[in-house]
């Protein structure tokens, strides 16, 4: 049995592993509101805010996915082996989140 411990660690976990996901979608609504620029510009400007290495719009997404599926799978295990109301209850909101996020990083690679 997993101790109650190691069970908020992995709340955590997930809730840290969310948070560059949700900055660079935060990124991305607020550059892609600028109705100026066209399509590509507005990727150009995103992909400005990586380092020089790590501007490839397919690798920054696949990095996003794993990291908020990895959340989604800890929050979920959160949830499993948790016997406390609060944490269930915190488990699936990120549980859900990381799974919103997880879909539409899967369907943004087609």
């Amino acid at each position: 049995m997993i101790k109650e411990k190691t069970i908020t660690n992995f709340l955590r976990a997930s809730i840290l592993l969310l948070v560059l996901p949700l900055l660079y979608i935060a990124l991305w609504i607020n550059i892609s509101g600028d109705e100026t620029l066209t399509y590509h510009e507005q990727v150009l400007i995103l992909m400005g805010y990586f380092p020089e290495f790590a501007r490839d719009p397919f690798w920054v997404t696949i990095i996003f996915l794993g990291l908020s599926g990895l959340s989604a799978a800890l929050s979920f295990t959160a949830w499993i082996k948790s016997h406390r109301v609060g944490i269930h209850i915190v488990g699936m909101m990120i549980c859900a989140i990381g799974t919103l996020l997880t879909i539409w990083f899967a369907s943004t690679l087609f």
